[in-house]
């Protein structure tokens, strides 16, 4: 996943020949629009488990029967995708806002959203872990001690708007150490720090290497009552020129969400094949929420989370996002 390890800001490059390019060859498909000349969609994938149901679009037919063509570019660093998508060399993204808007800010009218994804209290997916062995029990014993987490200026703000919410400061109270996204079950494990901010799947990983949970929904619980984490985005050139692909996108993707709540372990096996997450991993780990339709009530607290991103320094400016999800 990551999990908010989305963090890769746009730099544009000089050219992507390191990524390869597939096909999508969906199966099971029942029927496909006789009438739809195909939209070719070009997406980088990160193996983020938040890509779910662009995976599992792609499995079971709905993107062919919507009319739709993916062309999977692979990319073996997770933090090229946004950089390949603001160079123009990608047309789908699926990422954090704290990675996306920043664009807009920047480039006003660059994006349109869809399927914003959160962590909800049903299914938490954040965590403070500990070792087994550690005598720490819950967010009120992390004084004195180091929390880690892993890298990206992101992650960096959510973790000291946590702390400053528990009424601890970074370094007086608490030591923050980043470590790559790969490292960071290593590191709690090796003594590298005593407390590990995790998200899915890192934490379940961690958990079924034994690591115990000091607290869950970390993110809920200090930050935001769904934590919104991010969307699909797509620029509004490519749309100009594709003005059919967010609606047969949209369709396609409601179709996955219904499959995923319908066949869950079936997702899974798909989350596990497509991300090379192992088994138990993925039979386990926290899924997050896809919203098809969001309300005006969760497109509220979207722009709830972007005022926070903007109180935070993440965003320059302030941003009205409800527009953004809206033709």
């Amino acid at each position: 996943m990551n999990t908010l390890r989305f963090v890769a800001f746009a730099i544009v490059l000089p050219f992507v020949a390191s990524c390869g390019q597939r096909d999508s060859t969906p199966s099971n498909t029942k029927s496909e629009r006789a009438d739809a000349i195909p939209v070719v969609v070009r997406l980088a994938d990160t193996q983020f488990m938040g890509i779910l149901p662009l995976y599992v679009a792609d499995e079971k037919g709905f993107f062919k029967s919507e009319g739709v063509r993916l062309e999977w570019l692979d990319v073996k660093d997770p933090s090229q995708a946004a950089k390949i998508f603001f160079a123009g060399q990608a047309d789908l993204l699926m990422t954090t806002f704290a990675n996306m808007l920043p664009a807009e800010i920047r480039e006003p009218g660059t994006l349109k959203l869809l399927l914003p994804a959160c962590e909800t209290g049903a299914r938490p997916g954040s965590f403070f872990l500990a070792k087994k062995e550690s005598p720490l029990s819950s967010s009120a014993d992390l004084k004195g001690h180091t929390l880690g987490t892993y890298s990206g200026a992101s992650q960096k703000v959510y973790t000291l708007a946590i702390l400053t919410r528990l009424g601890l400061r970074e370094p007086e109270d608490v030591k923050l150490q980043q470590v790559q996204t790969s490292a960071q079950v290593q590191a709690l494990f090796g003594g590298a720090f005593d407390v590990l901010f995790a998200v899915e799947p890192y934490a379940s990983m961690a958990m079924a290497q034994g690591a115990k949970v000091i607290e869950s929904g970390v993110r809920m619980k200090h930050l935001q009552d769904p934590f919104w984490i991010g969307s699909v985005a797509l620029t509004t050139q490519f749309l100009k020129k594709n003005p059919e692909a967010k609606r047969r996108l949209t369709a396609a993707l409601e179709k996955a969400v219904h499959f995923i709540e319908g066949h869950e372990s079936e997702a899974r096996e798909i989350l596990g094949r497509r991300t090379n997450l192992e088994p138990e991993i993925a039979a386990k780990c926290v899924l997050y929420q896809w919203i098809p339709h969001p309300s005006p009530d969760q497109l509220r607290h979207i722009q709830e989370h972007a005022d926070f991103l903007h109180r935070e320094t993440l965003l320059d400016n302030p941003l009205s996002t409800t527009p953004l999800f809206h033709e």
